[in-house]
């Protein structure tokens, strides 16, 4: 069972599991040897065996009870084990199963070998080679080894689904940091440009007044609450006094049908009233909600743009940082077969400077083919 976000896991020591052991049955059909330790209205608090990097440990996970469809008592898991092995017949499947079975309840050790007596007989067979795998191991050359140990020894790393060198790994490591610098820069750049946009003086206009239309907006929805309310309550006191002369018309001897209708008819027609009431009122909560977020986002989105002067002097050095991170990631990218696909750069990005005209000859026409070349500024090479 995978621990969820709901379940919190403290690692201890090892240790072996309590004589009172359970197989719990969850909500998605996952059973979980454990020792149950607590029990509330709300949680179950249990003690279970996992198993993280190939190693055994134990932890404390506290589920919510809702999760836990069945509880059920069994023997301690060293017999159930000591029964399943003597029963276990030789086969690829029958291996496999009972080395699934060892995995799940974590016991690694007797995982490996049932898993080997399955891979010996067949070694593409998948269910065994997966427990392998989870367990920590890597087959190389035919051969099953401890993944982590193999990967130091020979100076690899796992990435992803592939294992590659150390130094292809430390390379990619750095070019997504420069990657992730870049795209910094291009968001930077990409807000002052923004903002510039924003101060220009007919856009510095059209912004108050966008801000001012939120907060009459805004000011206009809390009024129509105020004024829904006001009616809801006038109503509500209507329906009262039709109702005491109700009571008052049933109670008299002389009460008279036709009135009594009259009321309920006028009862029925104010309680309609007041249920439109309170969908307005629902409507214009909503609204002044909506419309005093908008306020705030038209506020920074003005106060950005006031802001524009600052920003306009930090540009040209921005610009120059962004065309060495552009030419960092071009160079870490070399050699690299599949890049990773934040390699692209976002969609509103400034666009790389053109590169260099060809340089003119003494005589005024193109270079000519012995003149030396104009630098590669690198970033317009992305």
């Amino acid at each position: 069972m995978r621990l969820t976000a709901s379940a919190l896991a403290f690692v201890l020591a090892w240790a072996p599991l309590g004589a009172g052991e359970y197989d719990l049955t969850m909500m998605n059909g996952e059973i979980v040897h454990c020792e149950v330790l607590k029990e509330t209205d709300t949680q179950v608090t249990i003690r279970r065996a996992v198993i993280q990097r190939g190693k055994r440990s134990v932890v404390e996970v506290q589920l919510p009870r809702e999760q836990v469809v069945r509880r059920e008592s069994v023997e301690p898991l060293a017999k159930q084990y000591s029964i399943r092995a003597k029963e276990c017949p030789d086969t690829v499947l029958d291996q496999s199963i009972l080395a699934a079975w060892c995995a799940e309840r974590c016991l690694v050790d007797e995982a490996t070998v049932h898993a080997l007596k399955a891979l010996k007989q067949d070694s593409t067979a998948r269910q065994p080679r997966q427990v392998m795998h989870d367990l920590g191991y890597l087959e190389v050359k035919g051969q099953w080894v401890i993944e982590e140990e193999y990967l130091t020894a020979n100076n690899l790393e796992r990435w992803g689904e592939k294992i590659i060198p150390a130094a292809e790994a430390a390379q990619r490591r750095a070019l997504q940091k420069a990657i992730d610098a870049r795209d910094k820069l291009i968001a930077q750049i990409t807000d002052i440009q923004d903002a510039q946009a924003l101060a220009e003086p007919k856009a510095l206009a059209a912004q108050e007044k966008k801000v001012a239309e939120a907060e009459r907006a805004a000011a206009t929805a809390a009024k129509d609450q105020e004024r829904l309310a006001n009616q809801i309550k006038a109503a509500t006191e209507r329906i009262n006094r039709l109702a005491a002369s109700k009571n008052t018309n049933n109670n008299s001897n002389n009460g008279n049908s036709n009135n009594r209708k009259s009321l309920d008819d006028q009862i029925s027609r104010e309680k309609e009233q007041i249920a439109d009431f309170q969908k307005q009122q629902t409507a214009a909560v909503t609204k002044e909600r909506d419309s005093k977020r908008l306020v705030d986002t038209e506020k920074r989105k003005l106060e950005k743009a006031k802001k524009a002067a600052d920003g306009a002097k930090e540009l040209p050095g921005l610009t120059k940082q962004l065309e060495k991170a552009r030419a960092e990631v071009h160079q870490l990218s070399q050699g690299l077969s599949d890049l990773p696909p934040s390699i692209k750069e976002p969609a509103n990005a400034p666009k790389p400077p053109e590169p260099a005209a060809p340089a003119k000859s003494a005589t005024g026409g193109a270079s000519a083919p012995g003149d030396p070349a104009p630098a590669p500024t690198g970033a317009g090479r992305l």
